[in-house]
């Protein structure tokens, strides 16, 4: 009886911070949707070469565009939030220095995340927008592009080197609770430079100077990973001791 009534707790609780994201979300979703044509405007001005024209399809493309980049800006604030919610969820399980750490790593993530978010809107704005562009115009065809579309891909472009830069927190978080360990991480560096780029060549255009510009920083932010696992595995011994 008395581990029912533990289990259940856990549920209760479990529930509670699952509710709690969901409201989260859907209030950055309504605060994002006021400051959405704002937002939009902002970031055509600043993305667009000068020999695109953005049209639109059908009626209703215009209020997709708002969506998506609406998703977009939620996701990106409530991240850190679930980040926060799970480690407040297994925080009586923590030591004290962990819940110290806790309380930090919310804002660790939403930092490493707009530097990825930044670094993916740059590289696409910088690099792929504009080789797309010119190698349209090459064959002789006008660039009219959706404008839904277009903004999909810039967008979530950004919203997935985003998340791809959470990989130093979430490896170091697994080294700290002792799930992986560093010795695991070199096993499959081989493996793990080659998947991204892999994933460096999906997502730019068929030429080696943007797979370079590309794969390079996300080789370097696995070396990183990797860095810091070791340190945060050191931490681990210093605690035990």
């Amino acid at each position: 009886m008395e581990e029912r009534n533990y289990t259940h707790s856990y549920i209760s609780e479990l529930r509670k911070r699952i509710i709690a994201v969901a409201i989260f979300f859907i209030l950055t979703l309504v605060i994002g949707m006021l400051f959405s044509k704002k937002l939009v405007l902002l970031f055509l001005n600043s993305n667009l070469p000068l020999n695109v024209n953005l049209v639109t399809l059908n009626p209703y493309e215009n209020i997709s565009l708002f969506i998506h980049f609406t998703f977009f800006v939620a996701v990106a604030l409530t991240f850190p939030f679930i980040i926060y919610q799970a480690l407040m969820y297994i925080k009586p399980s923590l030591t004290k220095n962990e819940k110290k750490l806790a309380i930090i790593i919310p804002f660790i993530a939403l930092i490493l995340f707009s530097i990825g978010a930044g670094f993916g809107f740059f590289i696409t704005k910088l690099i792929i927008v504009p080789f797309l562009s010119k190698l349209t115009l090459s064959i002789g065809i006008v660039n009219n592009w959706s404008i839904n579309q277009f903004m999909m891909f810039v967008v979530y472009l950004s919203l997935a080197m985003g998340l791809v830069f959470q990989m130093p927190l979430i490896i170091s978080l697994l080294v700290k609770f002792n799930i992986i360990k560093p010795g695991q991480l070199k096993k499959v560096r081989k493996h793990t430079i080659i998947g991204l780029l892999v994933l460096a060549a999906l997502i730019t255009p068929p030429d080696l100077f943007s797979l370079i510009i590309m794969v390079i920083p996300l080789i370097l932010l696995f070396e990183v990973t990797i860095f810091i696992a070791k340190f945060m595995r050191k931490d681990n011994v210093e605690v035990v001791v």
